[in-house]
């Protein structure tokens, strides 16, 4: 390790120490009075830095929404179950990739777009170019034009049907790899969420939208969790938006009651028209009041 000093570096770099570590009366005299003019130029270069280790410290502490969410798998166990999960997805997604890339390598010379087109053959079409060479052939070796070509075309439908049976097999474990990944995904999300039906998930629209694109290509709980995450944020959004409504709805309430008093405090035109005499003289002041408010106006 760098660190570590052995005694004859320590000696030459401080001759001053003898064995015992211990610094002469005398020495430590000079040195200390030597280094009086430093001390203050030192004390605040390791404040500085005893500051921007401070603040280092303070924003390695600031954790990201990231690392927020992260916090919620914080058990050991969580975390082995986590990655154990993922693991096997990858290898069963590795897996079921290298089946259809066979499968496609397979058909690709017949030029079929499907498993079911490429297994619905039973015949291999010649065009023209290849009709023509092959005449071209049969002349130069002296074999009838027809038969040669026959010839030809059984051995491609021959290879045809070698073709389709390895087809079948890969078809079968690329089949099997899937149902596997199926199986262990749904497995591991009961084991997770046993309280939720995934008939049910699956007909939600918001999973579906919220994980377009991504269902089957990730695991069905870290594509639940997606959903859950989407969830709170709008359930969040609804509540601040219910708060912001019922402020505005009190603060229109408070001005509503304020306008009612105030009504109340007066009599209108049409009102004063209506009222009898008795009502008029049981009400003067009022009645004053709106009047001088009436014709102020």
């Amino acid at each position: 390790m760098d660190d570590v000093i052995n005694k004859d570096d320590f000696e030459v770099e401080y001759p001053e120490l003898d064995e015992s570590g211990i610094i002469d009366d005398e020495d430590q005299e000079v040195e200390v009075n030597e280094g009086n003019e430093a001390e203050p130029e030192a004390k605040e270069e390791a404040d500085g830095e005893a500051e921007q280790e401070s603040e280092g410290e303070q924003e390695q502490e600031a954790p990201t929404e990231e690392q927020k969410e992260e916090k919620k798998r914080q058990s050991p166990e969580e975390n082995r179950l986590w990655r154990e999960r993922r693991l096997k997805w990858e290898a069963r997604e590795k897996k079921l990739k290298e089946e259809t890339e066979k499968l496609d390598g397979i058909m690709k010379p017949y030029g079929a777009k499907s498993y079911d087109e490429f297994m619905s053959m039973s015949e291999v079409k010649l065009d023209e170019a290849t009709i023509r060479r092959l005449r071209e052939e049969a002349l130069d070796k002296g074999i009838d034009e027809d038969f040669y070509i026959e010839s030809f075309k059984v051995k491609q439908e021959l290879k045809l049907f070698k073709a389709q049976a390895e087809a079948r097999a890969v078809e079968s474990a690329r089949k099997a790899a899937q149902e596997a990944r199926i199986q262990e995904d749904i497995m591991d999300f009961q084991r997770l969420y046993p309280e939720v039906s995934i008939a049910e998930l699956m007909q939600n629209p918001d999973f579906q939208e919220i994980n377009e694109g991504v269902l089957g290509t990730k695991p069905l709980v870290e594509c639940y969790e997606r959903y859950l995450k989407y969830q709170g944020r709008i359930a969040e959004a609804a509540k601040d938006k219910a708060a912001r409504l019922l402020a505005k709805q009190m603060a229109s309430a408070g001005s509503l009651k304020g306008t009612s008093a105030q009504s109340d405090s007066y009599y209108t035109l049409e009102q004063l028209k209506k009222m009898t005499p008795e009502q008029l003289e049981a009400n003067w002041e009022k009645v004053e009041k709106s009047y001088a408010k009436i014709f102020k106006q």
